[in-house]
């Protein structure tokens, strides 16, 4: 048993009372082939026992306990018997749980006021990506780029590269685009100031080794960035006119993921040692508007694991070799994949496992979940300076996330119980009113 809240009714304002307006309630049974669990709410005006979808679960911001979990008592309840303290949860029961105190006395205590003990104070071991399938993306994205790399030379520390090639036009990408398409790599309007970048109060490179790196960089992001389905490429950046070592990128999930047609965005920057080091790299995390991540590789507070970047094991960046696009490459076929559950170290034991096809099957579900809230809330308020790109992408794809989504409602055979529930109550009410009327992206 553990003491849970609803995602849906999270709303603690500051210097208020959390007991009061955060729900709480203990989880006395789990579904796991539904996705629901039998929840027995505190407050008195819920049903309860209740059937509640696992989704729309979060552990209590306060109360974060469970059964063997050590705990500190408050001080209230600390006599002056030694281990009187602190103890280890035995059972949970009507929201009190009993505790085997240090002094070997049993005692029950009100959930509500025990502290959790930190008791691991260390990280967990990373596991490398397959060098295998690293390489092969490697190799994929070397034979993109090798006629663009090949023929671009070499600029010399002692020369003065002029403005102009800062600040001209990007040519035509995928050499199919039309004057009405969006570009998929594009410098900001002069006007709009990277004021928001996660990283605008960092240093530059030095101005010649930013106009070599700025060349080189645009010249692979132009040649390397095609066109994808309807008028928005799968992978877009821009730049700022008034900050070259600063870029905004979108990566779409691929198809067949849990990430599918769902924009995600990162700010990148050219550290100062660039090209010796990678580059500085932030996701978007506020757009999923949530305390769960749905990436290993994607943090909440932005941080990004790749080993490009030196945040996770495996191969490394090459000073001579790596781009900016190997990365967002690397982030949409090594990050964005079809089980993302694999990712998490350790969990990459369990993929032919029964277990493990059941973990990843119920991440899935929970992932996309998040990803779809995502998608509304990006429509709703897209990053500074990608407004007509976000307008152009969910034109042609928020239909097609709606349908998709009203399918997955439908599907019982494939779709969990608890899934459908969330689907159902909080999402497509939301999806419909967005996209409906409007014109999937691959109807005919």
């Amino acid at each position: 048993m553990c003491v849970v809240t609803r995602h849906t009714e999270f709303r603690v304002t500051q210097g208020s009372n959390v007991s009061e307006r955060v729900p709480i309630g203990v989880v006395k049974k789990v579904n796991l082939e539904a996705r629901t669990a039998v929840v027995e709410w505190k407050l008195a005006h819920r049903e309860s026992p209740q059937v509640v979808s696992l989704f729309e679960l979060a552990a209590h911001p306060m109360v974060d306990i469970r059964l063997s979990d050590i705990v500190f008592l408050p001080p209230p309840l600390v006599t002056e018997d030694p281990g009187s303290w602190t103890g280890r949860i035995c059972r949970l029961e009507n929201f009190a749980a009993e505790v085997r105190l240090g002094n070997g006395k049993m005692r029950f205590v009100d959930v509500e006021v025990l502290r959790m003990a930190d008791t691991e104070g260390y990280e967990g071991s990373q596991t490398s990506w397959d060098e295998g399938e690293e390489e092969e993306l490697e190799d994929e994205f070397r034979e993109n780029h090798a006629t663009a790399e090949e023929g671009e030379p070499e600029a010399s520390a002692e020369v003065e590269l002029e403005p102009e090639v800062l600040e001209q036009e990007p040519e035509a990408v995928g050499g199919s685009s039309s004057s009405s398409e969006i570009p998929a790599f594009d410098t900001f309007d002069e006007d709009l100031e990277p004021a928001d970048h996660k990283f605008v109060d960092r240093p530059s490179p030095p101005p010649k080794a930013l106009m070599r790196a700025v060349r080189r960089e645009m010249s692979v992001l132009r040649s390397g960035l095609s066109g994808g389905e309807g008028v928005v490429a799968p992978i877009l950046v821009r730049t700022y006119a008034s900050r070259s070592d600063l870029f905004r990128a979108m990566v779409v999930g691929p198809p067949g993921t849990p990430y599918a047609d769902v924009p995600f965005f990162f700010d990148l920057a050219l550290s100062p040692q660039y090209p010796a080091e990678p580059p500085l790299v932030h996701y978007f995390a506020n757009y999923v508007n949530s305390s769960e991540r749905l990436n290993p590789n994607l943090y909440r507070d932005g941080k990004v694991c790749l080993s490009l970047l030196g945040t996770w094991a495996g191969p490394g960046w090459d000073p001579e070799k790596s781009t900016l696009l190997q990365v967002l490459v690397s982030l949409q076929g090594l990050v964005l994949v079809e089980d993302p559950y694999f990712n998490e170290p350790g969990h990459q034991w369990d993929a032919n496992t029964e277990h493990g096809r059941n973990a990843s099957a119920l991440y899935n579900e929970n992932v996309r979940l998040l990803a779809l809230r995502a998608a509304l809330n990006t429509f709703q308020q897209p990053p500074k300076g990608f407004e007509e790109v976000v307008a152009a992408h969910f034109t042609s794809h928020g239909p097609k996330l709606l349908a998709q989504a009203e399918e997955a409602l439908a599907d019982t055979a494939r779709y969990s119980e608890g899934f459908r529930q969330v689907l159902g109550r909080s999402l497509l009410p939301a999806l419909r009113a967005a996209w409906r009327g409007s014109r999937p992206a691959d109807a005919s």
